[in-house]
């Protein structure tokens, strides 16, 4: 099955084989990966309103501990020298002196095994240490945090 997502106004082919993600493609049909899904080139948006703050998966954790802490906002702190993008951070709950990600995500859109793009709540993703639903269900690729 194949299905054309639209993110951020670029055209994604993906394959679902069995509810696992084969393949990603950009508009221009090159194969990127087989077997995983890698959006990061494509997702590195930041956007901020007030305290709200979101970020797409392929945003690096340290900058956007970085561009947090330029505008004044606080809670992303201990992420300051935690290598990594946002999506893995997220999915894998990072963390560093008695902080991590579940104490700041409020929601998380992803693509399902279906390719349907979905939002899950904190509560949904089942934090606990250096886990979650999302490490758990790889089939499920995040694309964005809002904190």
């Amino acid at each position: 099955m194949e299905k054309v997502l639209t993110i951020n106004s670029k055209e994604i082919k993906m394959k679902s084989t069995a509810g696992t993600l084969m393949r990603y493609r950009n508009n221009f049909g090159r194969d990127l990966i087989k077997d995983m899904v890698h959006l990061q080139d494509k997702l590195k948006k930041v956007n901020i309103e007030g305290n709200i703050v979101t970020a797409e998966a392929g945003v690096s954790l340290i900058s956007l501990a970085n561009t947090c802490m330029k505008e004044g906002l606080n809670g992303l702190a201990f992420a300051g020298g935690i290598p990594g993008l946002v999506g893995a951070s997220t999915a894998m709950n990072a963390g560093a002196y008695k902080e991590d990600m579940a104490s700041i995500v409020r929601e998380v859109k992803v693509i399902t095994p279906e390719l349907k793009i979905i939002t899950m709540s904190n509560k949904e993703l089942n934090y606990a240490y250096r886990n979650s639903f999302l490490k758990e269900n790889k089939d499920y690729t995040i694309i964005k945090l809002k904190r």
